[in-house]
């Protein structure tokens, strides 16, 4: 397995609190904690119902201002909840890519349930899949490491 690689910016609690009061102010005062620091991105969740997602790597960057304007499209199309962006954050002398604040869906990893917990949820995952089999429009973004062909 890959070593994940290092952060190019470093983000914690403070940092999101003060994007949040520079651009979001009516947010600053939820509470908020780190849950997930991932491969290409930093998860927050902002009170009860919200998660900040942000970037920790220039190449994820592009990726998060794309699902900012293509989730919402997909949400119109999947007959499960997603993460649709309710706010977006921008660049700023405190951070130097743009970020988002999404509503939290409420949920446990499949890979915390049963086999018998998981089957129902097979039918669900068939249905979004067969939804989002289709042909992208033609001003959909291109990913150069996700959709290319197996061999790559």
């Amino acid at each position: 397995m890959a070593m994940m690689p290092s952060a190019e910016f470093e983000i914690d609690e403070s940092l999101v609190l003060s994007l949040l009061a520079e651009q979001h102010p009516d947010l600053a005062d939820s509470p908020i904690r780190m849950i997930a620091n991932g491969w290409d991105n930093v998860l927050l969740r902002l009170g009860d119902d919200l998660v900040v997602r942000l970037p920790r790597r220039e190449q994820a960057a592009t990726l998060v201002e794309n699902e900012a304007r293509w989730l919402a499209v997909l949400d119109e199309l999947v007959p499960v909840p997603i993460p649709v962006p309710v706010r977006v954050g921008t660049a700023s002398w405190r951070y130097p890519w743009s970020w988002t604040i999404s509503r939290w869906i409420e949920g446990r990893s499949a890979l915390d349930l049963s086999p018998e917990e998981r089957a129902p949820l097979a039918t669900a995952l068939g249905d979004a899949l067969s939804a989002l089999h289709q042909p992208s429009p033609p001003d959909a973004p291109h990913n150069p490491v996700r959709g290319v062909d197996l061999r790559a």
